[in-house]
């Protein structure tokens, strides 16, 4: 048990500070999100100690990955529960991001259908659905490179298309 207190004790004194430095910057300074993010970061990284080695180059960069990830599911459960996230009184401004929220996906999906088939193709499979270039470049049966191209000319296409609609 005394290994098990010194791994977490060493942990917060030697990455607690500049981990919560980075978790601000990620929260856009929202300090009890920060806080948390913090928290849940030295208790996976206190649960999987076995594992895990105090030599501060191969720690820190897996607690900013670990604490990286949780801010960007805290933003997912934000973005799918508005109303979770703000107190009473509050619906209104949300309904309004909402509406806003509804009116940006709406000319996603416009400017998305105005892209050729593979261009359209290569942007779902990399930004919806989260794949790889290069598992999406295998699939298509084309080089990476050819997958990046088309990447790249379809969110200027976009980039256009959206900026139009301001």
């Amino acid at each position: 048990m005394r290994e098990a207190e010194d791994f977490i004790q060493d942990v917060h004194a030697h990455h607690r500070a500049a981990l919560l430095w980075r978790v601000r910057q990620w929260t856009a300074g929202d300090a009890q999100l920060a806080e948390d993010v913090v928290q849940e970061t030295l208790m996976r990284a206190w649960t999987r100690r076995g594992s895990l080695t105090c030599v501060a180059e191969e720690l820190r960069p897996w607690l900013y990955t670990v604490a990286r990830n949780l801010v960007i599911d805290a933003h997912r459960r934000r973005a799918v529960r508005p109303y979770e996230s703000l107190g009473d009184g509050d619906e209104e401004p949300v309904a309004a991001c909402h509406a806003e929220a509804v009116a940006d996906r709406v000319a996603v999906v416009s400017a998305m259908r105005r892209l050729s088939v593979a261009h359209r193709r290569v942007v779902e499979q990399v930004y919806l659905w989260g794949r790889p270039i290069g598992e999406v470049a295998v699939e298509l049966g084309v080089p990476a490179g050819t997958v990046k191209s088309r990447l790249h000319y379809a969110m200027r296409t976009m980039r256009r298309e959206l900026q139009g609609r301001a």
